[in-house]
């Protein structure tokens, strides 16, 4: 059984504690990892908007990404 605690805490089991710290630093992380991705996302586009070439290369990834789709 878990270990009382104050009726008035928000919290009265240590080991939901321990989960909700957990998950919030698990929230962290995920939120950092959007961060970072949505970084280089941006950077990507950037690169690919400034390219010459940028709307053949669009044309082409979409081509590959959408044959890869229809494989079984």
């Amino acid at each position: 059984m878990a270990r009382s605690q104050d009726p008035e805490a928000d919290c009265t089991c240590d080991t939901l504690g321990a989960r909700l710290e957990r998950a919030e630093r698990k929230l962290r992380d995920e939120r950092a990892e959007r961060q970072y991705a949505e970084g280089w996302y941006q950077a990507l586009h950037a690169a690919l908007d400034a390219h010459p070439a940028g709307p053949d290369i669009r044309a082409d990834a979409r081509a590959r990404r959408a044959a890869t789709q229809t494989r079984p």
